[in-house]
């Protein structure tokens, strides 16, 4: 709205106090425009100054990928992304403050039931830095990265191979074996 004196004034909602009364903070400017830009500089700053402590771990992955983007490549990005669509719900709706070695170690554990040791190493180097970025320190050192187990690779002995190759001896499989 246009002040008797001439300025602009825009009226920003920041919260409520301790009585539950709605706390309205103004900002002034020559123009329209100049207003609205003190008023979002004043909301951006505030927005950087919140806690970062009360994030959920999402946000936290979520940040550290858009602060980090310029230097990651696509490939990493896209594996990135993959991790944090696929660790366990429930870990990454947790504020960063109550994540400890316990729960990150659950939640490694559950998204290394179905996954290579490589995909759950990837995501624990996500979680350390994006976790570190919101102010949350954990060794993450210790964690064990366990994936799912590697089958063992059958290998027939020598008289399976000769029963095999006399079956197929004479034939037109003979040729390939």
């Amino acid at each position: 709205k246009k002040t008797a004196a001439g300025n602009w004034c825009i009226q920003v909602y920041i919260g409520k106090d301790a009585s539950g009364k709605k706390k309205l903070k103004r900002f002034y400017g020559n123009t329209k425009k100049e207003a609205e830009l003190n008023a979002a500089q004043f909301l951006t700053k505030k927005q950087r100054n919140e806690d970062p402590m009360n994030k959920s771990v999402e946000k936290a992955i979520e940040d550290y990928i858009l602060d980090c983007y310029e230097e990651l490549s696509p490939a990493t990005r896209r594996g990135y992304n993959s991790i944090k669509r696929n660790l366990p719900p429930d870990f990454l709706q947790l504020p960063v403050a109550s994540v400890d070695f316990e729960t990150m170690q659950k939640a490694m554990n559950t998204y290394a039931k179905h996954r290579a040791k490589k995909t759950v190493k990837n995501a624990k180097q996500l979680l350390a830095p994006s976790l570190r970025y919101a102010k949350c320190f954990i060794n993450t050192k210790q964690i064990a990265t366990s994936g799912k187990e590697k089958k063992a690779l059958y290998i027939p002995s020598h008289e399976e191979v000769l029963a095999v190759w006399d079956q197929v001896r004479g034939t037109s499989y003979e040729i390939p074996f």
